[in-house]
């Protein structure tokens, strides 16, 4: 009990400034997850899919997560032919920062004739509302 004419200040800034940027994380993190089933979403609906090595290399790479290593494989294509589809991986992301790639190496020919990657970002941008409620539930906010 403060004593009269003193007063008393006690600072919640530390745990305001954590929650904050806790909320920061998952919204960043929420808005990547959005955009890879966008992208993905995009892809089919593009009837873009030949092996379906480009569609299952979209990923989300989440705040301060692991990149996805590159790769080769041996794959048949919808006509029955073996073919051999190469990833080129995606790099880790650090504080603050979250993305979504496709990492098949032939993905910027698929975007240029049958955009799929780009119209998912304006997905995310028109549904960043619901992103933040869908935050916001998550965390008890």
């Amino acid at each position: 009990m403060a004593k009269k004419g003193v007063a008393q200040y006690q600072s919640f800034a530390k745990r305001f400034r954590v929650r904050i940027d806790g909320a920061t994380r998952d919204l960043l993190n929420e808005a990547a997850l959005a955009g890879e089933g966008y992208a993905k979403q995009n892809m089919m609906a593009n009837n873009s899919i030949d092996t379906g090595f480009a569609l299952n290399s979209i990923h989300a790479v989440l705040v301060d997560g692991q990149g996805v290593d590159s790769s080769t494989t041996d794959l048949p294509d919808k006509h029955g032919d073996v073919v051999q589809r190469t990833s080129a991986g995606l790099p880790a992301m650090g504080d603050n920062t979250s993305a979504v790639g496709c990492a098949a190496n032939y993905a910027i020919y698929i975007e240029l004739r049958a955009p799929f990657l780009f119209p998912a970002l304006d997905q995310v941008k028109a549904d960043f509302g619901g992103i933040v409620q869908v935050v916001r539930r998550k965390r008890g906010l």
